[in-house]
């Protein structure tokens, strides 16, 4: 199924590779996955949680225009760096209604981030339209610039568009 998918990507698209976890790919599947993107000149982007990185950062980080690198399953973890170049990686962290509360605090303790914001409607979680918004006001200053899209626009209960 991904390979088919893979076969009838265009020359020049822009591909994300995201999950559940890229790095579960098998190695020979991985091998073809990137063989073809390469061949095709795409660029491509790869949403992790740190096992691609760990795996395969090696052998296809050079091909990789961004790394989207969810750094953190919960707010009160500590963020495992990974070693690879920092304008390649883009940190995410999910804001859902369980957990925003939590974010001032996350920011706080890496100020040398900007991180993206996100929302997940994984296992029903959302992040409702007032708390998103208080959560962009008050850190638009320290987060992503896109963050307003990814906080408002795909994954949360208050589609603008």
């Amino acid at each position: 199924m991904l390979l088919e998918k893979i076969y009838n990507v265009t020359e020049g698209a822009t591909v994300s590779l995201s999950g559940g976890e890229p790095g579960l790919i098998d190695p020979k599947t991985m091998e073809k996955v990137f063989e073809h993107l390469v061949k095709l000149n795409c660029t491509i982007d790869v949403f992790t949680n740190g096992l691609f990185i760990k795996r395969y950062g090696d052998k296809y980080l050079q091909y990789i225009d961004e790394v989207l690198y969810h750094c953190v399953e919960t707010l009160d973890q500590e963020i495992e760096f990974p070693d690879m170049d920092e304008e390649q990686v883009t940190y995410v962290i999910i804001v859902t209604n369980d957990n925003h509360h939590m974010v001032d605090d996350f920011l706080d303790k890496y100020p040398h981030i900007s991180f993206k914001l996100a929302c997940n409607m994984k296992h029903g979680q959302t992040l409702n339209r007032g708390d998103a918004f208080k959560l962009f006001m008050r850190n638009k200053k320290r987060i992503s610039e896109d963050s307003f899209e990814t906080l408002f626009r795909y994954h949360c209960d208050c589609n603008l568009v």
